[in-house]
């Protein structure tokens, strides 16, 4: 480590040059996590693309396939809740190495065994791995970006993460199709274990540990204390008896489940098999729907200009968004062509974009930003278990062996009953603090 800098010996022009160098070890330091999570979502979202493949490779039944695709949401949800207290303990740079080292073993297993058990185990060790990435790679952008531009890269890289999303549709799927479930998993792996190298080669936990200042320092201001992880369970109980913020929670279980289930776990099979597309169509769908996530999501703030817009306004409209598009699949699946599925899908991803954004704003302003992160984890267990997982699990009973059209529309329409529920509880849920919260504030 080199001797510390001492700011006020610092000429204007030395300070500069600090910002500079410290900026482009921050580039160094952050490029190989940013590009961890990347991959990361591509794993995450890769569920359903494989499990069509092993549906015909094995000939599984869709109680298989269900366990398939939803062990990693079981599994990521209960992880996630001591994954903040993981980035105290070991810190953010080993937390992220240690979690790909994990997801790697997953993959190779994955790749090399036609064990039902042993597939099931592979997925579970991917969401095991990957419950932590998010909060390794936050605690990371926070030690090394200025405390007023945490929220601009954080934003970017989230866009950014949507090149994962895009991967796991048709690319994946010709990966397959060309190399055999085998090497295309084995190559992802791969990529994983080169990430892991580069972590430890290139990433540092802080700018100290290159003996170099952080920019808020360099430019006269306090250097900010990076807040510890809470216990997941402090506090919580002060928020789980609010039933307005229930209200809330609902909604956004009911959306997680739709999205994952529609989308991430189901949506190649049923366009494959329900809706009888063939080739890389079903995946080109699937990625119109990434595509509309990301307009809606740069065209947000925009929109939430136009005067008369707040959070639950626009909450309100993705669900509206969400019920049409799963209506239509509902109650028109055989008739609906590649341009009607892509419609579903646009406006699955339209609505997406936007509620992910909208809703947790919407607890925000409940809650208070004291609260925030505790109700954030609360948010993402139970929507990821109740909505991701129950859902998933839901559908493998209710979509019979053929994989028959008729089945995805039941399916479908269970999934609109779900929504329609959030949709309601968004509706009579209040967008502003609430009185047991007031002291907070």
């Amino acid at each position: 480590m080199a001797n510390p800098i001492n700011v006020a010996d610092l000429s204007e022009a030395e300070k500069k040059e600090q910002i500079a160098k410290t900026r482009k070890a921050a580039a160094i330091s952050l490029a190989p996590v940013i590009l961890a999570y990347v991959v990361f979502v591509l794993i995450r979202t890769s569920g359903g693309t494989i499990g069509k493949d092993l549906v015909d490779e094995l000939g599984w039944a869709p109680t298989q396939l269900a366990l398939f695709t939803s062990v990693f949401s079981y599994v990521y949800s209960f992880a996630n809740l001591p994954a903040g207290l993981l980035v105290d303990s070991i810190g953010g740079k080993k937390l992220i190495a240690s979690a790909y080292v994990i997801m790697a073993v997953g993959l190779l297993l994955q790749s090399l065994t036609s064990s039902y058990p042993l597939l099931i185990l592979s997925r579970g060790l991917m969401g095991f791995g990957g419950s932590v990435v998010f909060v390794a790679l936050s605690r990371l952008i926070a030690n090394w970006t200025k405390s007023s531009a945490y929220a601009d890269v954080n934003a970017k890289v989230m866009a950014a993460s949507k090149v994962g999303t895009f991967y796991a549709a048709t690319p994946l799927a010709l990966m397959i199709a060309n190399m055999g479930r085998k090497n295309a998993l084995l190559s992802i792996a791969a990529v994983v274990i080169a990430i892991t190298v580069a972590i430890f080669l290139f990433t540092r936990e802080s700018p100290a540990e290159k003996g170099l200042l952080t920019v808020d320092e360099l430019e006269g201001r306090e250097k900010p204390q990076v807040r510890k992880a809470q216990n997941p369970f402090k506090g919580i109980g002060k928020i789980i008896v609010q039933p307005q913020v229930w209200l809330v929670l609902l909604g956004s279980i009911s959306m997680n489940g739709a999205i994952n289930t529609f989308i991430t776990n189901y949506g190649r099979t049923m366009l494959a098999k329900g809706a009888g597309f063939e080739g890389t169509i079903p995946t080109n769908i699937i990625t119109v729907n990434t595509v509309a996530g990301i307009i809606s999501g740069l065209l947000l703030g925009q929109i939430m200009k136009i005067k008369g817009t707040n959070n639950k306004n626009m909450t309100l409209f993705s669900f509206a968004l969400f019920i049409i598009g799963e209506a239509m699949a509902a109650f028109m699946f055989p008739k609906l062509g590649i341009t009607g599925w892509s419609i579903v899908f646009a406006l699955i991803g339209f609505g997406s974009s936007i509620e992910v954004t909208t809703i947790y704003a919407m607890l925000k302003d409940q809650v208070t930003k004291k609260n925030f992160g505790t109700v954030v984890g609360l948010t993402n267990f139970a929507a990821w278990l109740l909505g991701t997982s129950i859902c998933t699990t839901i559908w493998g009973k209710i979509i019979d062996v053929e994989y028959s059209a008729g089945s995805f529309m039941k399916a479908a329409r269970f999934q609109l009953c779900v929504s329609i529920v959030g949709c309601i509880c968004v509706l009579l849920a209040k967008d502003k603090l609430l009185p047991a919260f007031e002291e907070d504030a």
